[in-house]
């Protein structure tokens, strides 16, 4: 397109108050805009002609498509179509089920009966697992959850402990919820064995009913919203190692399409399906485009006290039938037609919005309110049950949803979420459901080796090559080896930071130490067992469906007829006891464990003269699982315990598996030698004995308790035994069987097992082969009446 005048005529420089430069440059500056924009027009011409497609004008143009269109019969409008479409789906799922977790990844299960496929347990409850070498990081596995009858699957989620931030932050950020403090009384208890075992009572204290400080409640959820549309998307959460790789939503379908069209998995798991939408046709005939997204986040709900007693294990009899085992899923006792404990848990957390947001839902003149009173509810932090305007049954109290039981709600103002507006008044809503009650501990705050937190650490964490601090990504290990008894022994591949690593400690020694963030469940503590951290607590979509409420109600019955016919057992059980009272004295049966471990050669230990309370170890052999073991020499091994009380106490030194390497330990004062261990020494410590009045241990008396076994395996002088009491019998001409269960590190028949005395009321059994923890079955027999 040309202009009329492609330069303009010099302006004269000659009247009486020209000046020329001033005029010139003016002149210049004129020129140049007009060639842009002659270079601009040119382009937009280009545009206009390849729109035309040919044709004479615009007009014929889009003429030719409206033809098109009809041509294809799709007459009605495309858009509303496509949003009543999805809602028809979301309302047909939202009368087939609840709010919940759909489905997990069946990975290779499956069999011939229905309960074959896991629903919402794989290998664990919405394959949770572990990951506590990452701080404040509970392992999950992929899921698909439907809330108010939207569905989503998540990636890989492995998430972080993170609380939503404070009202006014950027969309999405996050705080970390952190672990409560640790006690004084630990942390000011001395020594790192002093230390280890106050917090042994505090667990203790803990597994006896009591809720000592130290411990929390973290509530981590699903939540879901609509986002308004953009093609570039970004992921919505954090995780250690797992973020959506795809940038784009064209991407985002490329990428599920590509797996589902031939079923192949995703090796990376960092693919979640979460569709764009029309999600709705505002007041001009106009769509409104959204994508449905989700993220995981956590906030602390210790201030509602120990929940274990509002927790109830599911009775999950597809999953049991499936595995053979109990399920690990459990679920909050609830109320029956109002408000409860859950709804306590849900109402601490807050909306899209962010912690302290304050917002109110109101439908013209209704204002929505707390159930069943006259206060203004919260509409910012996510409710289930809520009151408002009398509707046209004569009722003003209301459940959210049409008839959904786990749905909960919170408004938000962000313009990130999709909004939708009637009659000039919006409305902005996620959804969520709760996922985990994980239980906080002091051991993941706990540092009695003084670790520094590092931003990069060195090492390889081995005893040659250790770790130069702790940080809370992948190396976050700071519990003392010792505190626990037993190695980890995670079953779960994809679990992670279940073997000691070695750290450098404060003073600049090297320590084996243990991983001290999120676990499923505790490994054995010494006196204590293990404790559960992690109560799976979601709702599962298909136990709101019509079928689940019939088999609930013939498992009902199925109960009542259980217990009828358990009564009328009984009373026959009278005779029944009577007789196999009688017959309990003639047979007998039961098991028992043979330890078989020991010292082939030296292992001794001596007293320290350079280090407060120390002892050395010699380096020697030793046996056990079977086997031969060199023991490595060690100089200030390990500390002995301080004795500030009025009497004397026994401890005992031992030698315990840590990563491969057989290290020297000792137990608290009074405490057991963990199983698996070997005993070497008990050590008699005087009351009053501290590290200042008795600092190389003058008065304390080791008495040597080693089982020596120079010759094992292919002779022992001293095998091991087990004296085994039995109800009276009428004399010891009683038969005696045995049956091997299980052998550790070499063969084990029953004929390796020699009765060396038998009574009336007892027998002795030793063991003459190299196996060792040999489970023995057995059984006494003595039918003359």
């Amino acid at each position: 397109m040309a202009l009329p005048h492609q330069r303009i005529s010099p302006i004269p420089d000659n009247e009486p108050d020209a000046v020329p430069s001033l005029w010139n440059t003016r002149y210049d500056e004129i020129d140049e805009n007009f060639g842009n924009l002659h270079t601009r027009l040119e382009a937009r011409e280009t545009e206009l002609v390849q729109a035309r497609g040919g044709k004479a004008s615009l007009d014929a143009r889009l003429d030719g498509l409206e033809q098109d269109f009809a041509n294809t019969g799709l007459t009605a409008p495309v858009a509303p179509i496509s949003a009543w479409h999805y809602e028809l789906q979301a309302e047909l799922l939202r009368g087939l089920g609840q709010s919940g977790v759909y489905q997990t990844r069946s990975y290779h299960f499956g069999g011939d009966d229905a309960f074959d496929r896991p629903w919402s347990e794989s290998f664990a409850p919405a394959s949770i697992h572990n990951h506590p070498n990452f701080k404040g990081t509970p392992g999950m596995g992929e899921f698909t959850a439907v809330l108010n009858g939207y569905y989503v699957r998540t990636r890989h989620n492995d998430y972080k402990l993170k609380r939503p931030a404070d009202a006014g932050s950027a969309f999405l950020a996050t705080q970390e919820v952190e672990a409560p403090p640790v006690p004084a009384a630990i942390a000011g208890a001395g020594s790192v064995d002093a230390q280890i075992a106050a917090l042994r009572g505090l667990f203790r204290d803990y597994q006896g009913g009591a809720f000592p400080g130290g411990f929390g409640w973290t509530l981590s959820y699903l939540e879901v919203w609509f986002e308004a549309y953009q093609e570039v998307v970004s992921d919505t959460y954090e995780s250690f190692r797992h973020q959506q790789y795809v940038t784009t939503v064209g991407a985002a379908l490329r990428e599920v399409l590509k797996y589902n069209y031939g079923g192949y998995k995703n090796p990376t798991e960092n693919v979640a399906f979460e569709p764009p939408v029309v999600r709705f046709i505002d007041e001009s005939g106009r769509p409104v485009m959204a994508r449905l997204r989700y993220r995981i986040a956590a906030v602390d709900v210790s201030e509602l006290g120990d929940l274990r007693q509002a927790l109830a294990p599911v009775d999950d009899w597809a999953q049991a039938a499936r595995t053979g085992k109990a399920p690990a899923r459990f679920k909050i006792r609830e109320a029956a037609n109002g408000p409860g404990v859950l709804d306590a848990l849900m109402q601490k957390v807050p909306g899209l919005d962010g912690t302290g947001a304050v917002l109110t839902e109101s439908y013209g003149a209704a204002i929505i309110k707390e159930y069943g009173g006259a206060t203004q509810a919260n509409a910012a932090y996510y409710h289930r049950f809520n009151t408002g305007a009398t509707d046209a049954a004569n009722r003003n109290s209301f459940r959210r949803g049409f008839n959904d039981p786990t749905l909960f709600v919170a408004m938000t103002s962000r313009p990130e979420v999709c909004p939708m507006t009637v009659s000039g008044q919006t409305w902005r809503f996620s959804y969520a459901m709760p996922l985990e009650l994980i239980l906080r501990t002091p051991l993941e705050r706990w540092n009695p080796h003084a670790i520094a937190e590092v931003a990069s650490v060195s090492g390889a964490g081995t005893q040659a090559s250790p770790y130069s601090g702790v940080n809370g990504d992948a190396r976050f290990y700071r519990v003392p080896a010792a505190f626990y008894g037993t190695e980890m022994s995670f079953t779960d591949p994809a679990d992670t930071g279940a073997t000691a690593a070695y750290v450098i400690a404060g003073n600049g020694q090297t320590v084996p130490v243990r991983a001290a963030g999120i676990h499923v469940a505790l490994p054995d503590i010494p006196g204590v067992g293990s404790v559960r951290c992690r109560y799976p607590i979601y709702p599962v979509f298909h136990e709101g469906s019509h079928a689940q409420g019939q088999i609930e109600a013939m498992r009902r019955e199925l109960e009542t007829a259980r217990g009828l016919a358990l009564s009328a057992l009984d009373l026959g059980g009278t005779a029944h006891r009577q007789i196999a009272a009688m017959a309990q004295s003639r047979i007998q049966e039961g098991e028992f464990v043979l330890a078989n471990r020991g010292i082939v050669a030296g292992c001794t230990l001596a007293k320290s003269t350079n280090a407060t309370r120390n002892l050395s170890l010699e380096g020697g052999r030793c046996f056990a699982r079977g086997r031969l073991y060199s023991v490595a020499a060690e100089l200030n091994a390990v500390s002995v315990p301080q004795n500030t009380g009025p009497g004397a106490v026994t401890v005992s030194a031992y030698l315990v598996l840590v990563g491969g390497a057989w290290m020297l330990a000792t137990t608290p004062l009074g405490g057991p030698v963990p199983e698996g261990a070997i005993e070497l020494y008990r050590l008699t410590i005087p009351a009053g004995s501290t590290d200042a009045s008795d600092p190389h241990l003058a008065n304390v008396v080791l008495t040597d308790v080693r089982r020596l076994e120079p010759a094992f395996p292919s002779h022992v002088s001293s095998p091991a035994y087990h004296y085994q009491n039995l109800n009276w019998l009428p004399d010891d001409r009683y038969q005696l069987r045995f049956d091997i269960v299980a052998a550790e590190g070499a063969p084990c028949e029953p004929d390796d097992l020699l009765v060396g005395s038998r009574a009336q009321n007892a027998f002795a059994v030793s063991l003459a082969a190299a196996a060792d923890n040999v489970r023995v079955r057995w059984q006494v027999t003595q039918m003359k009446f």
